[in-house]
């Protein structure tokens, strides 16, 4: 085992010490403290190199094959298959420039004319009142049941009840836990108890 010195005291210390003998400073933080520094250098001097070198032109060969079809490869063109020498060069997005320009809008089409039309909501069932959407979604998340609410609405405010209670002349009456009954008629809530 190696003996360096502590940073604070200059004591000699095993390379594998935990702490300092003499000053009790903590060296692994320490030797963990410079290997974190070390690794972000390396990674600041990668990204550095990365963006600072140009994109090189790769060599690319155009192979035309004996029956007309063309083949882009970045080997030379086999035997039989006549071909050229190509050079690609892939610029970055914004030609090395430091912004990238908006593009240009005058050579879109104009916009096209909107129609009116008739939006039809699927799953949400028909509107018992006239209950605003933001009603029903304050008592939804209130947990809390609203006179003129369809009962899928109902049962997402207040969760599935106890049991239903369907009378002979088409109402129902849903059971809550707390004593809370909710009466329903054609698919609305029309009163509560």
């Amino acid at each position: 085992m190696a003996l360096k010195p502590c940073p604070d005291c200059g004591t000699s210390v095993s390379s594998s010490a935990i702490t300092c003998p003499k000053c009790g400073r903590n060296l692994a933080a320490y030797r963990s403290h410079w290997w974190a520094l070390a690794i972000l250098a390396v990674m600041v001097a990668a990204a550095d190199f990365s963006l600072s070198t140009p994109a090189q032109a790769q060599q690319i060969y155009r192979c035309v094959g004996l029956d007309g079809h063309t083949t882009f490869s970045q080997q030379a063109c086999p035997g039989g298959v006549t071909g050229e020498e190509v050079s690609a060069h892939n610029a970055p997005p914004s030609n090395g420039r430091d912004h990238i320009p908006y593009g240009d809008t005058s050579v879109l089409p104009p916009p096209r004319e909107r129609t009116a039309s008739r939006v039809n909501v699927v799953g949400g069932g028909h509107r018992c009142s006239n209950l605003s959407s933001q009603e029903i979604r304050t008592a939804t998340v209130q947990k809390r049941a609203l006179i003129g609410m369809t009962t899928t609405q109902m049962v997402k405010a207040l969760g599935p009840p106890l049991r239903v209670n369907t009378s002979s002349h088409g109402s129902t009456q849903w059971v809550y836990p707390g004593r809370l009954y909710i009466y329903t008629e054609g698919g609305c809530v029309v009163s509560w108890n």
